[in-house]
């Protein structure tokens, strides 16, 4: 029996971290868990296979599943394109924040869970709000996205909408709470800007941002500016 070969890889993902496990020994198990749903892949080998074989075996399926978690917050509807990628952080950046006028701190990424250090409330979802005085959490939603056209009172599609469902009850008005993100395109990353809807427990993040512009609004707001 030959020596087991290990990989291991942490990266973002929708909903959390992906954990990519590869024990390679007379059996393989790559494993890749992300908030969005997981993919399990077994290969058995056995004494046949050299070393070398099964590292390379190993290399494969972690650069094909490291291509599918790249390609998160890309999204194309109705012929409009958008990629919001290089705005998700990862583990080592800290969270994107904003505080209201009375005092709660919403900690925010995007097509990523929180991955803040200085985050109290932890890293499971896209969305939280935290209340100093109570030190209480709310978490605004979780699991995948659901991606619409951000559209103005003319029908021009000036964005894109990326909505978290399934966040904590409110036993106010016995509704998950949820949260919508309302990507405008603009001429600058930008920064989120957050307006809540208590009655409906719906908190709304303004975020103007270039890289909410679609492959055709692109073209249009270099032209404008």
């Amino acid at each position: 029996m030959v020596g087991s070969v290990y990989c291991w890889v942490m990266e973002g993902g929708t909903g959390g971290e992906v954990a990519v496990i590869a024990e390679i020994d007379d059996n393989v198990v790559v494993t890749d868990e992300e908030g969005g749903g997981g993919v399990v892949v077994a290969l058995a080998v056995g004494d046949v296979f050299s070393k070398m074989i099964k590292l390379l075996t190993c290399i494969i399926l972690l650069l094909c599943i490291s291509f599918t978690s790249s390609q998160k917050c890309k999204v194309t509807i109705e012929g409009n394109s958008f990629d919001l990628s290089p705005l998700i952080h990862h583990p080592g950046d800290e969270d994107y924040t904003y505080t209201s006028q009375e005092g709660a701190v919403f900690y925010l990424n995007i097509c990523n869970d929180t991955v803040g250090m200085k985050n109290p409330c932890g890293n499971d979802s896209p969305a939280y709000k935290y209340n100093p005085t109570t030190q209480q959490c709310t978490m605004l939603g979780t699991g995948n996205e659901f991606y619409s056209l951000h559209t103005n009172e003319n029908g021009d599609i000036i964005g894109l909408i990326v909505e978290y469902k399934n966040g904590d009850m409110s036993a106010r008005v016995g509704q998950r709470n949820h949260v919508t993100y309302l990507m405008t395109c603009g001429t600058s990353v930008g920064t989120p800007k957050v307006v809540e809807i208590s009655e409906y427990i719906h908190t709304v993040v303004h975020w103007q941002s270039e890289y909410a512009c679609s492959t055709r609004s692109r073209v249009n707001i270099n032209r404008r500016f």
